[in-house]
């Protein structure tokens, strides 16, 4: 708005660490249009094309590497989006950088940020709503949203790194409570006859968490047969309290 530029958001597919596109991307993307209505427009390969590829060079060529890749960001380490935002007003604002000649067809322009993971440090939630809309989820669809939340019932989701990845599992920052911990520290102000619902991918890996809450005198709801999108619709209509590792 500020430089009455009209800008609009591409998508490309996760990809491997081969740069190439990863074998959870067509799964990734069906899940977003089945279950987000706001996203099933959007092209999900158009940040993945030959074009974008095209781009890409222009730009490094046309900023140098130092800008290039503050708005291009190739690894996972998190450049804040203020810091974007202040080199692309720079890159805007600069008089004496003769814009690259694009092709008449051109669908995508120059400048452009690149982003890896969505930056949610903002601390003013500028983009809040914004963002709320473009992530509707659909709760009517029993393919997304199988099974509520009680208003009186508490969530646990058991992340299950170890059965899923038994190296990364056991590597730091992939740590999972034990189903003691989860009971004497996690639910402490819980007790007999509260209710409980615990969702995960591994029954075989939830059970003793189940086991150890019903011992407690815990009322338990074991949900273990959702699919990834409708234990997210489960926890997005739980209102009393929802425990879970935050990543992943």
């Amino acid at each position: 708005e500020e430089y009455n530029i009209t800008a609009r958001t591409i998508l490309r597919p996760q990809l491997d660490n081969k740069g190439s596109i990863s074998y959870k991307a067509p799964y990734g993307r069906e899940s977003l249009k089945l279950c987000f209505p706001n996203m099933r427009h959007l092209d999900f390969k158009e940040g993945f094309s030959l074009e974008f590829k095209d781009r890409e060079k222009e730009q490094g060529e046309w900023l140098g590497p130092e800008t290039h890749n503050i708005l291009h960001q190739r690894n996972e380490d998190e450049i804040k989006i203020d810091l974007r935002i202040e080199t692309l007003k720079n890159v805007l604002s600069t008089k004496t950088l003769t814009h690259p000649v694009l092709p008449p067809n051109a669908t995508i322009s120059l400048p452009y940020i690149l982003v890896n993971k969505l930056d949610a440090s903002d601390p003013k939630d500028r983009y809040n709503e914004r963002l709320r809309e473009l992530f509707r989820f659909n709760l009517t669809n029993p393919l997304c949203c199988q099974e509520r939340a009680k208003n009186d019932e508490v969530a646990v989701h058991i992340r299950s790194f170890l059965p899923e990845m038994p190296r990364r599992g056991m590597k730091k920052g992939y740590e999972e409570l034990s189903p003691n911990q989860t009971v004497n520290a996690l639910l402490q102000n819980y007790g007999r006859g509260d209710k409980v619902a615990v969702l995960g991918r591994f029954e075989e890996f939830v059970q003793p968490y189940v086991d150890r809450m019903k011992e407690s005198g815990l009322d338990v709801r074991q949900l273990t047969n959702l699919t990834g999108e409708q234990a997210f619709g489960f926890l997005l209509t739980t209102e009393l309290e929802i425990f879970g590792i935050a990543k992943s």
